[in-house]
């Protein structure tokens, strides 16, 4: 006896992975938006000075990961994307 006739379902379309450093830099840079609210209303000390230093040391750190993804070469996975970070 024959099956019968399926209806077409269309394959769902491959998910784009995220990594795991990409996910914690853009959470940093999230959490280093509401630092520069001490500079703004001119919040002193030596806690706040340390705070911000380490976002400082932080979004450097970011940002270089990020220029140098941008240099690298595209892999497979990334060549339908090359404006992705």
């Amino acid at each position: 006896m024959a099956e019968p006739p399926r209806p077409h379902v269309p394959e769902p379309s491959p998910r784009r992975r995220i990594s795991l450093g990409v996910i914690i830099e853009d959470i940093l840079i999230v959490l280093a938006i509401p630092v520069l609210w001490l500079t703004i209303f001119r919040l002193d000390g030596p806690i706040c000075d340390v705070i911000q230093w380490v976002t400082l040391g932080a979004m450097v750190v970011v940002f270089v990961r990020r220029i140098n993804r941008f240099r690298r070469p595209p892999t497979v996975g990334d060549a339908g994307s090359p404006t992705d970070n």
